[in-house]
């Protein structure tokens, strides 16, 4: 057993950790999401994407994503002056993993108090200890009402390069509705 920082494992442990590390082999493998799987890749939860014009800008920061780490962050960025910032979500809506996952009882393993975040900013008092995710989400969309993230977030829309250019210290984002935008 380990019981210090630095320690180090002696052959027997490291046999048993390589045995068990090959018995895994193949199971972190991902499938590719082609012909029969290509189905888990679309939003069932959305309309169709609003047709806009690709985005040839610049901005000066763009964020990947629209669950809490993107409500939260926003929020932070608000609160220290910035406001030219964008958000690229493929969903079409915010929420992040509970945008996505809506099965029958999904609910918060984590007591809500500690998991939700700007809960005192917000007025907000989640209903049960372990809130259910379609409560989640609601507070998702309240937060993203509250502090005007719609207006900056563009839905429907994947990253699917970034490239940094060190001469101009920025970021080229390209998207796959044809946008090529530009970000500090």
């Amino acid at each position: 057993m380990l019981t210090h920082p630095g320690a180090k494992f002696n052959a027997t442990e490291q046999a048993k950790y390589l045995a068990n590390k090959e018995a895994r082999r193949g199971a972190a493998n991902y499938m590719a999401m082609e012909g029969e799987f290509a189905k888990y890749l679309e939003d069932a939860y959305s309309a169709p994407a609003i047709p806009r014009d690709k985005l040839n800008d610049e901005c000066e920061v763009l964020v990947i994503g629209a669950g809490f780490g993107a409500l939260v962050l926003w929020y932070k960025l608000q609160a220290a002056g910035f406001s030219d910032v964008r958000f690229c979500e493929k969903g079409g809506d915010v929420g992040g993993t509970w945008y996505w996952n809506r099965y029958p009882g999904i609910a918060c393993d984590v007591e809500s108090y500690s998991y939700l975040p700007l809960l005192e900013e917000m007025g907000c008092y989640p209903s049960m200890k372990f809130a259910s995710g379609f409560e989640i989400l609601e507070y998702c969309q309240a937060m993203a009402e509250r502090y005007r993230f719609y207006d900056r977030c563009l839905f429907h829309t994947t990253v699917e390069r970034t490239t940094w250019h060190e001469d101009g210290a920025r970021w080229t984002i390209e998207t796959d509705r044809g946008d090529r935008m530009r970000a500090r």
